[in-house]
C-alpha cells in the first residue's frame, strides 16, 4: 500500500503533466501525455555541445509493466522504443526515472 507521501507525490505529478503537457506522445500504441523539450542548439559560434530533445512524462506511462504489480501500466518503454509525438518520429536512446514519479525520455529523430 502507498504510503501517504507517495499518494500526495503522484497526485502532485498528475498535476504538473496535465497542466504543462505540451505534447502527446505514442508509445507502443498508447497515447503519453508529457512536456517535449526541443534540443539545445549550438552557442559560441559551435563550440558548445548541442542536447538532444527530451519528453518528460509519468514514470508510470512508460516503465516496463510487470504482471505481478497491481499498478496499470499503459505502456513501456526501453531504449530503441520507437515513438511519435505530434507526428514526428523518435527514437528512445536513453531514460533517466528522476526517482519522484516522473521520467525523462531522451529521443533523436528516428
Amino acid at each position: 500500500m502507498a504510503t501517504a507521501f507517495a499518494q500526495h507525490e503522484s497526485r502532485i505529478n498528475a498535476t504538473i503533466i496535465a497542466r504543462l503537457a505540451n505534447a502527446l506522445a505514442i508509445i507502443n500504441g498508447a497515447e503519453v501525455p508529457g512536456i517535449l523539450r526541443g534540443p539545445y542548439q549550438a552557442a559560441l559560434g559551435g563550440f558548445a555541445e548541442s542536447t538532444a530533445p527530451t519528453f518528460l512524462c509519468s514514470t508510470a506511462d512508460v516503465e516496463p509493466f510487470f504482471p505481478y504489480s497491481s499498478l496499470p501500466r499503459v505502456t513501456g518503454a526501453s531504449q530503441g522504443t520507437q515513438i511519435s509525438i505530434n507526428g514526428i518520429a523518435y527514437s528512445v536512446t536513453e531514460i533517466h526515472p528522476d526517482g519522484t514519479g516522473l521520467t525523462a525520455l531522451i529521443l533523436e529523430k528516428a
